[in-house]
């Protein structure tokens, strides 16, 4: 499995943001969108282990793992492990 951020956005919330989602494997996210797509997500560690996320298809992303910048890889699933108490940042 994978985290896909925002995979079926109803189109009456066009923009928003939540915080605080439970991800399966013990992580927390934080997501903001505006015009239905993505524009910020945040992936908090609650305890250590990789996730895998699932990368949006249209754009390549700055990509932040405990607030130092990253390479963003591009379409596809990636691996991330930002460790216990860490996060993973992206922004489009």
């Amino acid at each position: 499995g994978y985290i896909e951020f925002l995979p079926a956005l109803p189109q009456q919330w066009n923009t928003g943001h939540v915080k605080g989602l439970c991800v399966r494997g013990g992580a927390e996210t934080e997501l903001e969108w505006k015009n239905g797509k993505l524009t910020r997500a945040v992936l908090k560690a609650t305890t250590d282990g990789v996730f895998r996320v699932k990368m949006p298809q249209s754009e390549t992303p700055q990509a932040y793992l405990n607030g130092k910048k990253q390479p963003a890889t591009g379409n596809g699933v990636i691996a991330v492990s930002p460790g216990k108490g860490g996060t993973w940042e992206i922004r489009y």
